[in-house]
């Protein structure tokens, strides 16, 4: 009797997980290119990414900026390759060390400001065409 139990619990817990949905269900990650991943949802008749609601303008900047962000990425890499073969020496540069980490941290700015300057804009051109608009409504 115990083994019977036993035995209809295992069959019970193994079919439950092969008919189970997988615990992440719902979000992937796809590639759009090699290292690029964007987050996306799975619906019933595929997966659907984010950037559905964008615009064509708003896909084209985000394009350049993920082309801007794996340039940056490349230099990044590069310059910690440079620290880590500082690193291997016997006696490690300190100053050139700390030279090329202000180099890094000042491209990381300039890549946040770029992309803040292109959002402000964006913004700034969004208020403009709703004042046209609201203009026009006045009119009207």
């Amino acid at each position: 009797m115990k083994k019977s139990m036993a035995l209809g619990a295992l069959i019970l817990t193994l079919a439950g997980t092969a008919y189970g949905r997988p615990w992440n269900r719902g979000f992937r990650y796809r590639t759009s290119a090699p290292g690029v991943y964007i987050r996306c949802y799975e619906s019933s008749d595929g997966y659907r990414d984010y950037r559905v609601g964008f615009t064509g303008e708003q896909n084209r900047r985000n394009e350049k900026l993920s082309k801007d962000l794996e340039n940056l990425r490349i230099t990044l890499a590069e310059k910690e390759l440079e620290i880590r073969k500082e690193f291997n020496k016997d006696a490690p540069d300190w100053n050139k060390i700390e030279k090329i980490r202000v180099e890094m941290a000042t491209e990381r700015i300039k890549f946040r400001t770029k992309i803040q300057r292109e959002f402000y804009e964006e913004l700034k051109k969004k208020e403009a065409e709703q004042k046209v608009n609201e203009n026009k409504e006045v009119k009207a």
